[in-house]
């Protein structure tokens, strides 16, 4: 090896000219004066021209492993920095998105939801969840004159509902807020410029749930089904899970509409009877809406829709085993892949509504 050579003659006649021995031997000059500095090369110190540490992406790995262990996307904004490095050096593979074909497409949601329906399956029996404590949370917008407010639910397959989380567009709250009778007791009351939740008021929005969902647990862990929106990805929000026995699980991409309890059944009436009680004002002369009016009318709206019936229809539309989606070739219906059975619909049954 030329540098080696280089190097050996350096310390043969050590008053050599660097430049002239870098020239004889071929070797660049500043290559050489690293060496006889002690200065290794640049592949035997990985971390030389890296912007993590080797701990540091250690723990970013772990931190991709567990999002992908709890089904929830790993996407290249995550890790954005050192986002195509980490990923090849450790050996995960992204897939582009393609353009696909209809049959093609219908297939591979096949093979998607079956892949994930296996994956539910298994961190519930492998976490002795029951189904009673199975949630789903999702986020739903509200028009306010103008204005956009967003309303953050989570119901039980056991049909349960917590209180109301609301994001309201604005800077600060108002007083009158709180004034409005109407409104339970329980409900949280958050403000961002546009209405819509982010980082914070998702981990909020979990503090809530975990406070609420707590009184109605049943076994010693809680199932929460969730969308892979960015703030539920955190590691603030994912730590949280970890700490208060909550296991996130997220959905798989572009797939809601066919799994989630809540996108697939209950904000269909929620939007309906919403969009009725504006009607009922309106006929009553009040023509200019504002979040006082929303806040009276939107507890009244939620009865309506959360009922035991509504959330129960819900999960069993969305979660069941009785049609593995496996043997379907289009989606004409809801793929049902995972039975659920609370225990009292259990105590409820006979043997001849199950031979049936």
């Amino acid at each position: 090896m030329r540098l080696k050579a280089a190097l050996d003659h350096v310390e043969r006649f050590p008053d050599s000219k660097l430049a002239k021995v870098a020239r004889d031997f071929d070797v660049p000059r500043l290559r050489l004066r690293r060496r006889l500095e002690g200065r290794g090369p640049r592949n035997g110190n990985p971390e030389f021209h890296t912007k993590l540490t080797k701990a540091e992406e250690t723990a970013l790995c772990r931190y991709i492993d567990r999002l992908d262990n709890i089904n929830l996307a790993v996407r290249k904004e995550f890790v954005q920095d050192t986002a195509n490095c980490i990923l090849k050096r450790h050996g995960y593979n992204l897939f582009p998105s393609k353009v696909l074909d209809a049959n093609r497409q219908a297939s591979e949601d096949v093979e998607m939801l079956n892949e994930y329906f296996q994956k539910l399956r298994t961190v519930i029996e492998a976490n002795g969840i029951v189904s009673e404590d199975i949630w789903n949370m999702d986020e739903t917008g509200f028009q306010i004159g103008v204005e956009s407010a967003t309303a953050i639910e989570a119901v039980s397959a056991g049909g349960k509902v917590i209180p109301l989380f609301l994001i309201l567009s604005g800077q600060m709250h108002m007083s009158q807020w709180y004034q409005v009778k109407e409104l339970e007791g329980d409900t949280v009351i958050g403000t961002s410029p546009t209405g819509y939740s982010n980082d914070r008021h998702s981990l909020s929005w979990l503090k809530h749930f975990d406070h609420h969902s707590r009184k109605e647990t049943v076994g010693s862990k809680r199932l929460l089904l969730m969308d892979g929106y960015s703030s539920h990805t955190t590691k603030e929000f994912i730590q949280y899970c970890d700490d208060h026995d909550i296991i996130p699980f997220g959905y798989p991409p572009h797939s809601t509409h066919l799994v989630q309890p809540l996108d697939v059944v209950v904000f269909q009436p929620y939007k309906h009877y919403h969009a009725k009680a504006l009607d009922l004002v309106v006929r009553d002369g009040v023509t200019n809406i504002t979040k006082l009016e929303f806040l009276a009318l939107i507890q009244g709206v939620r009865s309506l829709t959360f009922t035991k019936t509504t959330i129960q229809a819900a999960f069993r539309e969305t979660v069941d085993t009785t049609q593995p989606c496996s043997k379907r070739t289009t989606f004409v219906a809801v793929p049902h892949a995972c039975h659920l059975e609370t225990n009292e619909q259990a105590n409820r049954s006979t043997p001849s509504e199950h031979e049936e």
